[in-house]
């Protein structure tokens, strides 16, 4: 399941400027891609003996360096793709996660909202957060929660104004308590237990320690000797995994384990409670099984983003391309028209690619796709 890193579409992959910084298809059969036998390299013809007599230690021939093997890339499925396209003219915009998934563009203020295979423009909300952010002179950062109750959102801007963190209702903006007043960032990270998750610095100082919760404050959780910005991605059974983006050591809530991955961690994918995968920023991709990390070797030229399903289906990004890893380790590409920058995992049934035009989705549109109008 991903968390907030959330999806961006190909012309904005990282955090935008003057923002913070920052997650069903079946089962694929067939056998896993074989490797191409590494070359044969002929050695040099042997040197005479008065030659070699005569040669500087330098000029003598070095032993031949055997070239690395090429990997196949790994099939194309059969069969229609999974995905259809559910948004078009889908320049810059982002997907978030979190109990209700809410669509609003980067550095702009329209706002949608996913309704089972719908996706709604919300109105009332888009005409909130345009007024607060001109007041700001801002824009959007975050939208997230479960709608209609519990909805919060995120101005970021260069004038005094609204507090960043804001509850919705009655069709305006409210300062959410004590969250949104004294806190040093809040960002919105997706769902766990079914309510939205948020992580926070306790006083807006950098030597005070991180802390998840919820608005009720359920889970609070203490995060000692870290660098910002963290890491974080929440798995369907409530299990929380994080790392700050400096660190080579992946921390699990519940049960406080801690294993080193090696590298600092890019990105998180977790499935459960004992298995997630990660991505390092050095582009290792690494299966994590309770204490113990092992290196994965994907027939893919390098990985750019990851995601994975509750059932243990692995999907990974490689140069705009979309690759499934079925839970026994059979790798094929999912064709798609237009290449796609992230991936994120709602559900075994519901899984989103986001590309510089579209956004796909594994649950079809009941009617055309939705065009954006910015």
């Amino acid at each position: 399941m991903t968390s907030r890193v959330a999806l961006l579409v190909v012309g904005c992959v990282g955090a935008c400027a003057g923002a913070p910084p920052s997650r069903g298809a079946s089962a694929s059969r067939g056998a896993p891609a074989s490797t191409v036998a590494p070359p044969v390299v002929s050695p040099p013809p042997a040197a005479s003996a008065a030659a070699s007599a005569s040669a500087p230690a330098s000029a003598v021939a070095r032993p031949p360096v055997a070239l690395p093997p090429t990997v196949a890339p790994p099939p194309v499925a059969s069969g229609p793709s999974p995905f259809h396209v559910v948004v078009e003219n889908a320049t810059d915009l982002v997907v978030e996660p979190g109990p209700t998934q809410f669509i609003h563009q980067r550095r702009g203020t329209t706002v949608a909202r996913v309704d089972g295979a719908s996706i709604v423009l919300e109105k009332s909300l888009t005409r909130a957060v345009q007024k607060a952010a001109k007041k700001v002179t801002g824009s959007l950062w975050f939208v997230s929660g479960h709608w209609p109750d519990e909805v919060y959102v995120s101005i970021q801007g260069t004038n005094p104004g609204p507090p960043s963190f804001s509850t919705f209702r009655a069709g305006a903006l409210h300062a959410a308590g004590r969250a949104g007043s004294g806190l040093g960032s809040v960002e919105a990270v997706g769902a766990l237990g079914g309510r939205p998750l948020f992580v926070i610095e306790d006083e807006p100082s950098p030597d005070q320690p991180f802390v998840f919760f919820d608005v009720r404050k359920r889970p609070t959780i203490p995060v000692e000797d870290v660098q910002t910005p963290l890491v974080v991605d929440p798995s369907a059974d409530g299990t929380l995994y994080f790392a700050d983006s400096v660190s080579s050591t992946l921390r699990r809530h519940p049960g406080g384990g801690r294993v080193n991955v090696g590298s600092s961690v890019r990105q998180i994918a977790a499935v459960s409670a004992s298995v997630a995968f990660v991505l390092t920023h050095d582009k290792k991709l690494l299966r994590v099984e309770a204490d113990k990390a092992s290196l994965m070797q994907p027939p893919l030229a390098r990985v750019d983003a990851i995601d994975a399903q509750p059932d243990g289906t692995l999907w990974a990004i490689s140069d705009d391309k979309s690759y499934r890893r079925s839970p026994s380790g059979v790798w094929e590409q999912v064709p798609l028209s237009e290449g796609v920058g992230e991936v994120l995992v709602v559900s075994d049934a519901d899984v989103w690619l986001v590309g510089a035009t579209k956004i796909f989705r594994t649950i079809a549109p009941p009617a055309a796709p939705t065009t954006w109008v910015y």
